[in-house]
């Protein structure tokens, strides 16, 4: 059977061949029913990789099932394919360009590229796609068995970088939320060292000594507003904002210029060096994560937990088994491969006892342990964005699905409300995600981008972008220990951007769940090199950062119609 797709302008989109196949195939494409005899299937050439992953792992999990009558997955097959393409184009023509730069050192061989883009619905946190591309497939003599065994990246947790930068401001303004107002270039609230290449250079931050950080450069500590830090992506600002929300007391954003080290919700306290750094629970044990204000903010607005877990996360799959008595391994049967790492904020570091800026920067940065799968990420947006309690799911809800607003939802502990109303919290709320739209179109991060979308606007439809880009790896790289003393590095560019219909940006901030789509892409290369030792680079590869942030944003910016095609195949979500 042959299905051509056609747009409201009768343009044809694609076609798709469904052939009958074996039975015993527990899946057909994109929907499965266990009444009849009849079982169809999608052929590989047909839809992206991952699709034919989700469709051979779903296949596995449900055989070993008794009663299940109909399973639909979330994906849209034309547009996982589309993009798919549009990955290994944009990947290919990305690695000629690095590898023709010239300041590109010799050293580094045995490269891999590897890229994905998960699309996600505003309104359901239902995964539209998420397809991927490795340039391992690129190799004439890799074996085309083995294409159905290489992971999903976006499933993969790393550190994100700035896109955690709006996150984290988020949680920290509505548990303190005079921090919007917060200007730290008049009066100025830090300053750098004199002398940054003294071996113990210090930074005043907030009257408080501490070691400097920010690459090293004095633009940084020369203060901003929150909108500037937006755009600018600022490296200081996010700090100040997460270290004056952790101190657990009411700041006026607009007149603080030193940080409380008093009240025991604080974190905070000057060590035997006179620096500042983490208490250590083991000595002070008055902090309760599960009180505190700013903790609280984080876990339910992004849904995250405190510590550390290495298992995947089954809630894309959660309906298939809610409400079942199945084990652990009875649940992950067929759903291992197909499932995003668990992220964790790891906010149980905090209590370590640990130096100020090597535990709170990298994390406030989106660095360090600070790690997310881009599926996740992509829920947190929607969220951010949205207001509503949606969970990131690849399969369909067998029934219309109610959100609950996040200041509304049932297991909200009223310690995080404090003594404001839910009125009050959705005026901080509005009040981030101006300033949020005003960061857009300035800067050269992320204005390129809303330029690129004012061309999308079409009768009936405005669309609002909301977006950051992200550099994870600006600190310092990943590093990976290969057998013979050797290690493999990576570099990471991250963008997250969500698009919303100017009419469901009314609602959203009225309280009323809008419509839209959020978007993450993720790119990472990673090489070996002779001459670096572990945990010493050597200067040429210090000095050279082969993926950074704009190479994410501009698969999407570019002069490319990348973005007018998302924005054709996704226009119902609108």
């Amino acid at each position: 059977m042959k299905v051509l797709v056609y747009d409201a302008d009768s343009r044809k989109l694609g076609e798709f061949v469904f052939q009958r196949e074996d039975p015993s195939r527990v899946l057909s494409c994109l929907v499965q029913s266990s009444k009849g005899a009849s079982r169809f299937t999608i052929s590989p050439t047909q839809t992206d990789l991952f699709t034919q992953q989700l469709l051979s792992g779903l296949s596995r999990h449900l055989s070993n099932r008794d009663n299940v009558e109909r399973v639909e997955l979330t994906v849209d097959p034309l547009l996982s394919r589309e993009f798919e393409t549009e990955i290994q184009r944009y990947l290919q023509r990305l690695r000629q360009s690095i590898n023709n730069d010239p300041q590109k050192p010799k050293s580094q061989k045995k490269e891999q590229y590897d890229m994905s883009v998960t699309i996600m619905d505003l309104h359901t946190g239902e995964v539209l796609a998420s397809p991927f591309y490795t340039d391992l497939f690129d190799h004439a003599d890799y074996p085309e068995a083995l294409r159905m065994t290489i992971r999903n990246p976006s499933l993969s947790r790393r550190s994100i970088g700035s896109t955690f930068k709006p996150m984290v401001a988020l949680a920290a303004v509505e548990a303190s939320p005079t921090l919007l107002n917060m200007n730290t270039a008049s009066p100025s609230r830090y300053h750098a060292p004199d002398d940054w290449n003294a071996q113990h250079a210090t930074a005043l931050f907030f009257g408080r000594r501490t070691h400097p950080w920010a690459k090293k450069t004095a633009p940084h500590w020369g203060g901003c507003d929150f909108t500037t830090f937006l755009y600018r992506s600022d490296d200081v600002y996010p700090v100040a904002l997460a270290a004056l929300a952790m101190t657990g007391e009411r700041i006026d954003g607009a007149t603080v210029t030193r940080l409380p080290l008093s009240g025991s919700q604080n974190f905070f306290e000057v060590g035997r060096d006179s620096l500042l750094k983490f208490k250590d629970s083991r000595k002070d044990g008055s902090i309760d994560l599960l009180s505190h204000p700013f903790t609280n903010w984080l876990s339910y607005l992004y849904n995250t937990n405190y510590e550390k877990e290495y298992t995947t996360d089954l809630n894309l799959f959660s309906q298939l088994f809610a409400g079942s008595e199945l084990n652990t391994d009875e649940k992950n049967f067929g759903l291992e491969e197909i499932s995003p790492e668990l992220t964790s904020l790891r906010l149980d570091r905090f209590l370590d006892g640990d130096d100020f800026k090597q535990r709170l920067v990298p994390w406030a940065l989106g660095q360090g342990d600070n790690m997310w799968n881009p599926i996740k990420v992509a829920e947190a947006w929607c969220r951010m964005i949205g207001k509503y309690d949606v969970s990131g799911t690849f399969i369909k809800p067998r029934s219309t699905t109610f959100h609950s607003l996040i200041q509304e939802g049932p297991e909200y502990p009223a310690s995080v409300l404090g003594q404001r109303t839910v009125a009050q919290n959705n005026t901080t709320w509005n009040d981030f995600l101006d300033r949020l739209q005003a960061a857009q179109s300035r800067g050269s991060l992320l204005a390129p981008m809303h330029t690129k979308m004012s061309h999308l606007t079409t009768p009936g439809h405005t669309l609002t972008l909301f977006s950051k880009t992200g550099t994870p790896d600006a600190y310092s790289r990943y590093e990976f220990p290969l057998l013979g003393g050797n290690n493999r590095y990576v570099d990471v560019g991250m963008y997250a951007f969500g698009l919303v219909d100017q009419s469901s940006l009314t609602d959203i901030r009225a309280n009323r769940q809008g419509k839209g789509i959020v978007c993450v892409v993720r790119i990472t290369r990673s090489y070996e090199c002779q001459k670096c030792r572990p945990g010493h680079q050597c200067p040429n590869c210090a000095n050279y950062w082969g993926i950074k942030s704009e190479h994410a944003h501009k698969f999407f910016s570019d002069g490319s119609n990348r973005l007018q095609k998302l924005y054709d195949m996704t226009r119902n979500y609108y």
